[in-house]
């Protein structure tokens, strides 16, 4: 084989190296547990077409459509809770990061289950299954997962990520909105069986009152 056909081989291997590293059309990096973006691992990254001169910057977040949706405003320690990532009229996307936090905290919280097609588990802490994101540049319309809450509470929680539509257009810091930590079943029939006796203690007061 001659030098120029060796170099030529190089070449055409430096260029799919660099096109792999770019658009992550399996998912998000490791990296991308530290900062958020969905497909870069870094908001500031270069484009290749113009001898990485050039920048991609996230967009703005008011201009930002998409949202991640809790179903309830609060959750149960051990319980499930389903969180979705959609766009306000249908918007559709490609890419997508998503984890859940407790409230003015980094320590990411819970696993993910139920993931539809075209997503995967990402493990950015001790615990397998604690992130998901997205397997291919395929458009998605919405997706939607369940989200297992630690055993034992942990206060308020939040879940976090970015939204990819393209290799230039995507948000980051994206946030849902606060998400309270509920009381368990046990603990809500404790309190209504508590209301239930007093009640019946002021009834019985009353009724011995107009004796």
């Amino acid at each position: 084989m001659s030098s120029t056909t060796v170099s030529s081989f190089v070449f055409v291997l430096l260029l799919l190296c660099v096109f792999q590293a770019d658009c992550h059309p399996s998912g998000a990096p490791i990296e991308t547990c530290g900062n958020g973006n969905p497909i870069y691992g870094n908001p500031n990254h270069h484009t290749r077409a113009s001898n990485y001169t050039d920048e991609y910057v996230p967009q703005s977040a008011r201009s930002n459509p998409f949202k991640f949706l809790a179903h309830s405003p609060t959750y149960q320690p051990g319980k499930n809770l389903r969180v979705t990532i959609s766009g306000s009229n249908g918007e559709l996307f490609k890419g997508f990061f998503l984890q859940a936090r407790a409230f003015n905290s980094n320590k990411t919280l819970g696993v993910f289950s139920d993931l539809p097609a075209l997503t995967k588990p990402v493990q950015c802490t001790g615990t397998v299954d604690d992130s998901v994101t997205h397997t291919g540049k395929e458009e998605k319309e919405a997706l939607s997962f369940l989200w297992t809450a630690p055993e034992e509470g942990v206060g308020d929680i939040i879940f976090i990520g970015s939204v990819a539509l393209g290799h230039s257009t995507f948000y980051v810091n994206m946030a849902s909105s606060i998400i309270a930590e509920g009381t368990t079943g046990n603990a809500g029939i404790l309190q209504v069986n508590l209301c239930v006796m007093v009640i019946g203690l002021i009834a019985a007061l009353i009724y011995t009152t107009d004796e």
